[in-house]
């Protein structure tokens, strides 16, 4: 049961990560985004053992894990009404 709402979590994070980064089309808000991956990471830390890391189990080379810390850093920002790029 815990294992298929990880699971559940995992796509609905995946899909709206696809929408709102290469779409530009997101349908989640940011505030229901938040819920999912709050519910996600409760998950994973009550049962570190039983599921693995939603990030750490991905294989990311160098240039990846930077774009990706980039692209967070954008997100979080344009929560806050503000918009700026790292370089």
């Amino acid at each position: 049961m815990l294992e298929n709402r990880y699971n559940e979590l995992v796509e609905i994070l995946k899909k709206a990560n696809i929408e709102y980064y290469t779409l530009d089309n997101p349908t989640l808000t940011d505030r229901e985004y938040d819920n999912y991956m709050s519910e996600l990471l409760k998950i994973e830390n009550e049962n570190p053992k039983k599921v693995p890391g939603l990030i750490l189990e991905n294989d990311y080379e160098k240039e990846e894990w930077e774009a990706g810390k980039k692209r967070y850093k954008m997100r979080k920002n344009r929560r806050k009404g503000i918009l700026w790029f790292m370089f």
